[in-house]
C-alpha cells in the first residue's frame, strides 16, 4: 500500500524536491515488506534510479549501506549454510572414523591421529560458525535498527500534510 502511494507520487511529482526520499522508501518498502510480499527488483529500480539521478542524497548514501549490508549478509547466509554442511560432512565421517576405531584396535594409533585432525578442523568450524552467528546477529541487529528508523519516519511523513504544488 505505501509503495503504490510512493509510486504514485513519483510519477505524478516528477520534479518534486522530495523525489529521492520517496524513492528511498519505495525500496525500503520493498525490501522490508513480508505481507503481502513485494518483487526486491522493484526497489532496487527505485534504488538505481535514485542513485543515477539523487547520487549527492543522503538517501542514495543509505541506500548503498543497506544494499551492501544486505549483500553480506546473504554472502554470510551463504557461507554458514555451506559450513553447516561441511560440519554435518565431517560429523559423518567422524562417526565412521570411530566406528573402524573399535574394529582395527590393532591400527589405533593411526586412525587416532586421523581423528584428531578432523576434531581439530571440527572445533575451528564451530569457532568460524560462531563468529559467522555473530556477524548475522549484528547484521540482523542493524536491519531491525534500521526497520525502527523506517517505522520512525514513516510515522513522521504520515503526520505531515502532503506537499502542495502550484
Amino acid at each position: 500500500m505505501a509503495i503504490s502511494a510512493y509510486e504514485t507520487y513519483v510519477q505524478e511529482h516528477p520534479d518534486a524536491k522530495d523525489k529521492d526520499q520517496k524513492l528511498f522508501r519505495i525500496g525500503m518498502a520493498c525490501f522490508l515488506a513480508k505481507d503481502p510480499p513485494c518483487d526486491p527488483q522493484k526497489g532496487r529500480k527505485a534504488w538505481l534510479h535514485l542513485f543515477e539521478h539523487y547520487p549527492q542524497s543522503v538517501y542514495s548514501a543509505q541506500a548503498k549501506l543497506i544494499l551492501s549490508l544486505q549483500q553480506e549478509l546473504l554472502k554470510l547466509q551463504d557461507q554458514c549454510s555451506s559450513r553447516q554442511e561441511k560440519l554435518a560432512s565431517m560429523e559423518k565421517t567422524l562417526h565412521h572414523l570411530e566406528q573402524e576405531k573399535q574394529q582395527l584396535k590393532n591400527t589405533s594409533a593411526a586412525r587416532e591421529g586421523e581423528i584428531r585432525v578432523i576434531k581439530e578442523e571440527r572445533a575451528a568450524l564451530a569457532r568460524d560458525q560462531e563468529k559467522l552467528r555473530a556477524q548475522l546477529v549484528q547484521s540482523e541487529q542493524r536491519i531491525a535498527d534500521l526497520k525502527k528508523a523506517l517505522a520512525g519516519l514513516k510515522r513522521i511523513d504520515m503526520q505531515r500534510p502532503p506537499a502542495r504544488h502550484r
